[in-house]
């Protein structure tokens, strides 16, 4: 999904002491990747972008439930807009990052046209355990990694810049002494600068809310694996496998917690035409609804100095109470959304086979809605924070304003576990944004007059 999130996002981090990562300015580097090729967006080169190395666009194929779920958007008093421009709230048939009905990941994006460059090595099978780092002038001077059972060295003339998530970022920064003092000493690990690496863990939790229709317009198994799907998937046409997720339709809309009068809303819903198992080959919908600006926050840990075992994951969903009842309403709203007239010409109804821990319960009641938010909430993979961007005064920062680790030389993480605060709507293109501003940064510090200057 192509979602950016809201300009007070960014405004925040901005006003947080990170100089220039206000919307206005970090505005430019959303259109400098951008590509966009869906006519009526591409035209608007106030918020979009032409010509750069990320394909943009709608999915070819859409099921006749995308353009019911913007009328019922619509049918409960929101518009239908384009969220990555000016205003958030509304309903859109959502773009993505998508080429020819196939996925423009990063890699076919921004690797595949420099694959050939002399100055880029890509080591496949490759793990980094640790960064090396001076013990008296702490300077980070290269990587070790292991590849087929083989240790490598590899030094560093200038800077290592660590990407490798919002698990992963943190857990190589911990392995490698860069971390609260008291975790590496408990696991024998040189400390080199102790910093609050792996706090303020922010995710988005999620309730998936299915419903069976009296149509055949979802996309079953049957469909997804049809000879001519995968036919004309590859002949790169209109196929079911161009849908991303099936992701057809995404809501931002205000709760009752949300102050009306900006546009700053708290919710966000996911309306899927395909379940992810084509359960029983029914016809089957799902809305994900997720609350945008959780207070909760986690963590991430060492399990143990070992840099093959997984680091422990602790999201701490709900650890601040409020976050509780605010998804339960979120989660009301969208079963609100199946009742507008677009979706009830489908005889749009909850299919309650899936929720059988809650079945028990008197159908619609508190009751059975506090069930469903404490038994079938999930992740929706928006982790972010880890890594905390802000200024040397702020006790809570990992990076400084240009993604520099703090009290270590020539070592940054450009990622989206530098987010101060998780951006409200799915990840993606912030975090491509973010690999775009760190590149600014880079040739920034360096005096180095950039290529591809963002305008």
């Amino acid at each position: 999904m192509y979602v950016r999130g809201n300009r007070r996002d960014y405004d925040m981090w901005a006003a947080r002491g990170n100089p220039g990562w206000s919307y206005n300015e970090i505005l430019p580097y959303f259109r400098l990747s951008e590509d966009n090729e869906t006519p009526k967006y591409r035209a608007d080169r106030m918020y979009h972008g032409v010509g750069g190395y990320l394909t943009v666009g709608i999915s070819p194929y859409l099921t006749p439930l995308a353009n019911a779920f913007v009328t019922a958007g619509e049918q409960m008093g929101y518009r239908n807009i384009d969220f990555n421009a000016a205003n958030q709230t509304g309903f859109m048939i959502p773009e993505a990052t998508i080429r020819n009905g196939t996925r423009c990941s990063t890699a076919k994006a921004f690797l595949r046209p420099a694959r050939n460059r002399p100055n880029l090595i890509v080591s496949y099978y490759s793990t980094v355990t640790r960064i090396l780092i001076g013990e008296v002038n702490k300077t980070a001077y290269g990587v070790q990694f292991l590849r087929n059972g083989t240790y490598y060295t590899v030094y560093a003339s200038k800077e290592v810049i660590v990407c490798a998530g919002s698990t992963n970022s943190p857990q190589l920064l911990l392995l490698s002494g860069v971390g609260p003092e008291q975790q590496l000493k408990s696991m024998n690990i040189p400390v080199y600068a102790n910093l609050p690496v792996g706090q303020n863990l922010q995710d988005h939790a999620g309730v998936p809310l299915f419903f069976l229709v009296n149509q055949s317009v979802t996309i079953t198994r049957r469909v997804y694996e049809s000879g001519m799907a995968i036919f004309d998937y590859a002949m790169e046409v209109s196929s079911p496998l161009s849908d991303p997720l099936a992701t057809e339709t995404i809501g931002f809309v205000n709760s009752p917690y949300a102050n009306p009068n900006i546009d700053y809303p708290d919710v966000e819903m996911l309306m899927c035409t395909s379940l992810p198992n084509h359960f029983n080959e029914l016809q089957l919908f799902y809305i994900v609804v997720l609350t945008l600006h959780p207070k909760s926050v986690g963590n991430i840990t060492l399990a143990s100095s070992n840099p093959f075992q997984a680091p422990l994951i602790n999201p701490g969903y709900f650890s601040v109470a409020s976050d509780y009842p605010m998804l339960v309403t979120a989660t009301k709203m969208a079963y609100n959304i199946s009742l507008t007239p677009a979706l009830q010409a489908y005889n749009s109804t909850l299919f309650l086979p899936l929720y059988p821990q809650c079945n028990s319960l008197p159908f619609l009641s508190e009751a059975f809605w506090t069930c469903l938010v404490s038994n079938y909430s999930t992740t929706v993979f928006h982790a972010g924070g880890t890594c905390r961007m802000g200024p040397s005064s702020d006790p809570t920062a990992v990076v400084d304003p240009h993604l520099r680790v703090h009290n270590i030389t020539g070592l940054r993480v450009i990622d989206a576990s530098i987010m101060p605060i998780v951006v409200s709507g799915n990840t993606n293109a912030a975090i491509i944004m973010i690999g775009e501003r760190g590149s600014a940064f880079i040739y920034q510090d360096y005096n180095v007059r950039n290529p591809t200057p963002a305008t």
